[in-house]
């Protein structure tokens, strides 16, 4: 007989290449309530485009794997933006930055 903790869900990702991005929390835990990645690729060539958002606990400390699948292999660029809510409760957005760089750090 198996058990719920003996199954495996496997997603099938028809896309085989991928980015496959880190986010690096170096936050202080005690000034952060939430944060907030929002995560933007454009491939206008073969018409792909992917917006996501990852949310982050304040008090986590945990790198954040994030898959960001791609068509073509030669394009690795992307968009990210951060958003801090701290735990004053203020909300702090920063602009997007555009990289290929796949270890980000979560300030």
């Amino acid at each position: 007989m198996r058990r719920a903790r003996d199954l495996v869900c496997l997603r099938h990702d028809p896309i085989q290449d991928a980015l496959e991005i880190q986010f690096i929390p170096s936050f202080d835990p005690a000034a952060v309530k939430q944060v907030f990645i929002d995560v933007e690729y454009n491939d206008q060539d073969n018409t792909y485009n992917r917006n996501e958002r990852i949310n982050i606990k304040g008090s986590s400390t945990d790198i954040i794997p994030f898959r960001l699948s791609i068509i073509d292999n030669k394009k690795k660029t992307f968009r990210y933006r951060i958003t801090v809510v701290g735990s004053d409760g203020k909300l702090q957005q920063n602009p997007f930055v555009e990289t290929d760089n796949q270890f980000i750090q979560v300030a």
